[in-house]
């Protein structure tokens, strides 16, 4: 009997131990999605705290190995970003892998899906690698700016410790 592989990823993990909202959110999405269109035995796949810059995440390497087994013939991701945002390699694992192995993957709010043409998808992955290097490039602008004012943006050394009055100064740490 083939199932039904469902995929969720987010980069940052929530403050808890718990599965990060966003995570949570995925999964009733998908469920309700795979529930309202006849998609049964549902596995879901999840990388909770992983960038979509790597591919070698745990959770999208255990979806690998399931699909290798011949496991499933459908992979389902709420969007082409949560696959990943790296350019070259969504692509080929939406536009190449999938479908020479026989995987129907489709992405249930952007639309793409190797059953039909998807003249957009290079758009698409293309944006969704701009997102990443936006992102990154202004985090590292904040940062810069944080030490250029004399701010401390890192965990203290030994023998400091973030003076409680300002975290962004170190005292030393008795």
């Amino acid at each position: 009997m083939k199932m039904t592989a469902l995929y969720e990823r987010i980069s940052r993990e929530d403050s808890s131990t718990e599965a990060s909202l966003s995570i949570l959110r995925q999964k009733e999405y998908l469920e309700a999605y795979a529930a309202a269109n006849s998609f049964e035995n549902c596995q879901h796949y999840t990388d909770d705290g992983f960038s979509g810059r790597n591919f070698e995440r745990p959770g999208f390497k255990k979806l690998l190995e399931f699909l290798r087994k011949k496991s499933a013939n459908t992979v389902i991701t709420v969007d082409l970003s949560r696959l990943g945002r790296n350019m070259r390699e969504a692509s080929y694992y939406a536009e190449e892998y999938f479908p020479e192995h026989g995987i129907h993957f489709f992405t249930i709010s952007d639309g793409f899906d190797t059953a039909r043409e998807n003249v957009f998808a290079p758009f698409q992955f293309a944006m969704n690698e701009v997102y990443l290097r936006d992102g990154s490039r202004k985090v590292k602008n904040v940062l810069k700016n944080k030490r250029e004012s004399g701010q401390y943006c890192a965990c203290p050394p030994y023998g400091y410790k973030k003076n409680p009055d300002n975290v962004h100064q170190l005292i030393p740490d008795e």
